[in-house]
C-alpha cells in the first residue's frame, strides 16, 4: 500500500477544518443592528468622498447641506447602536469599549455635520478622520 505524504494529509485536514474555524470566529449580530450598519455604510461613502476632495473642490463642488444631513443621520445611527452593546464584558471585547466607540462616532459625526455646514475644509477632514478612527476601532474589536 502506498502512503500519501504527511504534508498532503495535513493540508487536506486543514482545508476541511478551515470553514468550521472561520464560522466560529464570525460574530452573529442582531438583524436590526445589521440594517443600521448597512445604512451607516450608505451614509459613510459620500462623507468619505468629500473628505478626499481638494480644498478648492470641497469649497466649490461639495454639496455641503447634503453632507451635513448624512453626517447628522450617522450620529443618530451611532447613538442607536449603543443598545446592542454586549450584556457583559467578553474576552477582549469590553462593553465599555462598545459604548465609547459608538459615542465617539456620534460625537465626531456631529462635528462633521457642523464643519460641512460651515464649509470648513480642515475641520471637515479632521472630524471625518476622528469619526473614521472611532468606527474602525469598534470594528477592530467587535467584528
Amino acid at each position: 500500500m502506498k502512503r500519501k505524504p504527511t504534508w498532503l494529509l495535513a493540508m487536506s485536514i486543514g482545508l476541511l477544518l478551515l470553514p468550521m474555524a472561520d464560522a466560529r470566529q464570525k460574530p452573529q449580530f442582531p438583524e436590526e443592528l445589521v440594517k443600521l450598519m448597512e445604512e451607516v455604510q450608505e451614509r459613510f461613502k459620500p462623507l468619505q468622498d468629500a473628505a478626499r476632495f481638494s480644498k478648492a473642490k470641497f469649497e466649490t463642488d461639495a454639496k455641503h447641506e447634503e453632507l451635513a444631513q448624512h453626517a447628522t443621520r450617522m450620529a443618530e445611527l451611532m447613538k442607536q447602536t449603543t443598545k446592542f452593546a454586549p450584556e457583559k464584558d467578553l474576552p477582549d471585547k469590553p462593553k465599555k469599549e462598545w459604548n465609547e466607540t459608538c459615542e465617539n462616532s456620534a460625537k465626531y459625526a456631529l462635528e462633521l455635520a457642523a464643519a460641512a455646514r460651515k464649509k470648513d475644509y480642515s475641520a471637515y477632514r479632521k472630524a471625518f478622520k476622528s469619526m473614521d478612527a472611532a468606527c474602525t476601532r469598534c470594528h477592530d474589536v467587535f467584528r
